[in-house]
């Protein structure tokens, strides 16, 4: 059976390299690869933080109230988040043109008026942590990452993505930017910020970008596409993410099965606590 779910697995991921290779032949080098950036490795890359954080928060609760200091579960750990602006349908930022235009450089899921955690009360904090020890451990070792990040690299410099950087360097000179890096994986470097105007260590992500931030932001973004350095990008990286996810496909499999058991976990007190209260689960 072991062997049978991992072939399965493995055809699916080819699958999705074949139809990827299908949809894209033909020259559409110079298109907007942004929306439809999708990896093998995503499918093991789940995202449930926001339940795992409602389930926290009611076993915290819980906990205090154990302890002779009760407390209300806040309402917003129940309300799904928007996808903020700058970040594709699978979790994935985005640097296009749009973006470029509204956030310069600027990270966009904190330029939304996303905020950190406040501090939290000592005998909170150890609730919140017995809270997190109650449920199924998240695995170890994050595999998936690990395949990202090689089949990242790998892509960066392959030979065609080498060729479509250098042509974007040509495009960027151009329009009069100086000392560019080797690739625009790499911007905005030092130069760039100094030809902006704003010295790097006073970039902060929740101010406004200036007028002369987004203006190279969106000539970089532009000359992304136009070079076909983001189209490049994204092939080399879909088609080494593919292999290496087939390559790794069982400790991967592990992996998201290890995920899933703390993703339903959580759900469950969600769910449970929600039923209790009234309520039709909002994560679920």
């Amino acid at each position: 059976m072991r062997r049978s779910v991992v072939a399965i697995v493995c055809v699916v991921i080819a699958c999705a390299l074949a139809v990827w290779s299908w949809t894209n032949a033909g020259d559409g080098s110079k298109r907007d690869v942004w929306a439809e950036w999708e990896l093998a490795t995503d499918a093991y890359q789940l995202s449930y933080e926001e339940v795992v954080s409602a389930a926290s928060a009611i076993l915290a609760a819980e906990c205090m109230s154990e302890s002779g200091a009760p407390m209300q579960v806040d309402a917003d750990v129940f309300r799904p988040r928007p996808r903020p602006p700058g970040v594709n349908k699978v979790g994935r930022l985005v640097f296009s043109e749009g973006v470029a235009r509204e956030f310069g450089y600027r990270f966009p899921t904190v330029a939304t008026g996303w905020t950190p955690s406040p501090i939290l009360d000592e005998d909170y904090a150890a609730c919140l942590d017995r809270a997190l020890d109650e449920l199924p451990a998240p695995p170890v070792e994050n595999h998936a990452y690990g395949v990202s990040a090689a089949a990242y690299w790998a892509a960066l410099h392959s030979p065609a993505v080498r060729l479509a950087s250098e042509e974007w360097r040509n495009c960027m000179s151009t329009g009069g930017v100086r000392d560019l890096p080797e690739t625009p994986e790499e911007m905005p470097n030092a130069a760039a910020w100094e030809q902006i105007g704003v010295a790097p260590e006073n970039v902060d992500s929740l101010s406004e970008p200036t007028e002369s931030e987004r203006t190279m932001a969106m000539a970089d973004a532009t000359c992304r596409r136009s070079s076909g350095f983001d189209s490049a990008l994204y092939e080399a990286e879909s088609a080494e993410n593919a292999r290496l996810a087939v390559e790794k496909v069982e400790v991967l499999e592990a992996e998201r099965r290890a995920h899933e058991r703390r993703r339903r976990a959580a759900q469950a007190v969600v769910t449970h606590y929600l039923d209790q209260a009234g309520f039709a689960s909002q994560t679920r």
